[in-house]
């Protein structure tokens, strides 16, 4: 293009795209001053296009720049203006970009209220967030898993660190709070889902008080040596959280790579995966003290690991064949009866199986849950 060639609409798609993947803000600039000079500079797609780019490469004031000179807006110019901004640490503006929207009589969608109700969680705005979620009904929109999950995070953005004074939990108090709530639903005997550490809290659900109301066991990434799962939860997982939550940037680091396996973190052809720059963006905003005051949840208790050997419900184990603790988890494993237990190996990938390789795990599910 620098040379007098004439691009197409499918190059300036191609070039778009490649220096959003690339975080490249500078030629972004550049391939979007051609485009200005183009017969194309009106064309709301690549207008989106070129604001999607700028948010992914964090100037979102280029994006709104863009955003304001587009004459005609879709649905999707507001949803990537609002999106954008909640991604770069500005929900407040989204949420302004919001009001724009209901102003200029554009109906909201299912998927308007999902990135408005992230703006909120990212703005910590509890009482705005419930708000907007309630007026969904108003538009005849019905809450998707997605929006539920975004009112957590608005709940989990906006609490306060936990006070030192305040009663916390211990692991049977978790174990008794998944019962109660299965009581208040109603429900019988359930299928059960653990990943790394919640695979300690479903165990001994299951191995202690509850085992009636358990049908199966699916645990993810499980990893256990020591004599009994307290010492490998306090050792293992707790250290490993400091190391998630801490503020010192190399130990996170560490923990990226304990969990990830070097395709995703580090590909020469790609760039870092999305699921890792979202885990060090999670790990940057954690605050320490909660981190602290969760070491204390795990109280003294007696060894569970004869309850693992008399656990009769199905347990279908995924493990990562990269994971560091690939031999902990063989371990552990052997210790349940084996006419009962299911072990799935997933290739190329650490800990983070549900991250990595999700696609693997959906074929021995469906064969797990027809038992």
């Amino acid at each position: 293009m620098g040379q007098g060639a004439v691009a197409d609409y499918r190059v300036y798609l191609a070039l778009l795209n490649l220096c959003e993947h690339t975080r490249s803000l500078e030629s972004g600039k550049r391939v979007h001053e051609f485009l200005r000079r183009s017969t194309f500079r009106r064309d709301v797609e690549l207008s989106n296009r070129l604001i999607r780019m700028y948010c992914k490469c964090g100037s979102v004031k280029d994006a709104r720049r863009v955003f304001d000179q587009i004459p005609e807006r879709n649905i999707s110019s507001w949803h990537l203006m609002i999106g954008g901004y909640a991604a770069n640490g500005l929900g407040c503006d989204g949420l302004l970009v919001f009001q724009q929207m209901k102003q200029a009589g554009v109906p909201p969608d299912g998927e308007t209220f999902e990135l408005v109700l992230a703006a909120c969680a990212q703005a910590e705005a509890v009482e705005e967030g419930f708000l907007h979620f309630e007026s969904m009904k108003e538009h005849g929109i019905v809450p998707s898993m997605e929006h539920y999950l975004e009112v957590i995070n608005i709940l989990g953005n906006a609490a306060a660190a936990i006070c030192p004074d305040d009663p916390v939990p211990s692991a049977e108090d978790l174990a008794d709070q998944i019962i109660e709530d299965l009581n208040y639903f109603r429900l019988g005997a359930v299928m059960c889902m653990g990943i790394s550490s919640g695979a300690y809290i479903l165990s001994l659900f299951a191995t202690k008080k509850y085992r009636e109301r358990v049908l199966g066991l699916i645990l993810v990434s499980p990893f256990c040596k020591s004599p009994s799962w307290t010492e490998w939860f306090y050792n293992k997982v707790m250290s490993n959280l400091l190391y998630f939550y801490g503020v010192c940037g190399l130990l996170k680091e560490c923990l990226l790579q304990r969990y990830f396996s070097k395709e995703v973190r580090d590909n020469a052809e790609f760039p870092e995966s999305e699921i890792v720059q979202a885990s060090r963006k999670l790990l940057d905003e954690r605050k320490g003290i909660n981190v602290f005051r969760f070491l204390q949840v795990i109280n003294e208790r007696p060894d569970i690991m004869e309850g693992l050997k008399r656990l009769k419900c199905g347990t279908l184990i995924f493990l990562g064949d990269s994971s560091p603790f690939h031999s902990e988890a063989l371990h552990m494993t052997s210790k349940l009866a084996r006419r009962y237990t299911a072990l799935v190996e997933v290739q190329g990938c650490g800990s983070m199986v549900t991250e990595e390789q999700p696609h693997a795990m959906l074929v021995p599910m469906e064969y797990f849950l027809m038992g």
